[in-house]
């Protein structure tokens, strides 16, 4: 694909698998991803706010976009939506907005619901499989996330795996087998990567963490528990 302005330079002329098309003949979807990611790299900003980042996008590549956007702001990105499943899937902080009355609005933290079939449903995993994504790779935390996105796409496995957050200890604990088994009905291939939070090299696991993955192997996850204590130990 090539990008080039058009010859009377009021628009881009795209080049796409040898065919040139207008700017304006392409999906809407396509036309604001390039658009928004044209203005980010050149200007580099601190922070990116946007709004409703999913329109026009498939469900697999609104994670796409948004990891892409964090690439170019300097601090950070603040988003809006209607989907809560794209909040849960990218964002590190979530916060749900309540109109009160005319001018007035209430923001408050949105607490999250932990039930991971639920959570894949509002990501619409039908639609990534699609496009090829066969695997659910569960993580800690919002942070790993991205952090684990970065090293798939160092493998070209970006658009094969898709990585959900377990929140930490209120899906990593003894208590989610039956969680972990819907997930299993949903898709066979769920892998599971976790932290092992020890204070020293031979330590145990704590009970809590000893017990998400013996609910992993009896529901059939692959779980692989850190030799180190986090992820960013390895940083």
């Amino acid at each position: 694909m090539q990008i080039n302005p058009s010859d009377e330079d009021k628009t881009l002329q795209v080049l796409i698998n040898g065919k040139s098309y207008r700017l304006s003949e392409l999906g809407g979807g396509l036309a604001q991803f390039i658009m928004v990611l044209a203005n980010v790299s050149i200007n580099s900003p601190s922070y990116i706010l946007i709004d409703e980042p999913e329109i026009h996008l498939h469900p697999s590549l609104q994670l796409d976009f948004l990891t892409t956007l964090g690439a170019y702001a300097r601090h950070g990105v603040v988003f809006c939506t209607h989907s809560i499943g794209l909040a849960r899937g990218r964002a590190y902080k979530v916060y749900s907005v309540r109109k009160l009355r005319e001018g007035e609005s209430e923001v408050a933290a949105y607490e999250a619901t932990t039930g991971l079939a639920e959570f894949l449903g509002e990501l619409s995993f039908s639609g990534y499989k699609e496009l090829g994504f066969d695997k659910v790779l569960l993580v800690e935390g919002p942070t790993d996330v991205t952090t684990i996105q970065q090293f798939l796409r160092q493998y070209q496995k970006d658009h094969q795996i898709l990585v959900l957050p377990l929140c930490g200890s209120s899906l990593i604990n003894a208590t989610t087998e039956h969680q972990l088994q819907e997930l299993t009905r949903i898709t066979p291939n769920v892998l599971a990567l976790i932290d092992s939070e020890r204070t020293a090299k031979d330590a145990p696991l704590e009970p809590a963490r000893e017990g998400f993955l013996q609910n992993c192997k009896k529901v059939g996850i692959k779980c692989k528990v850190l030799d180190r204590r986090a992820t960013e130990n390895y940083l």
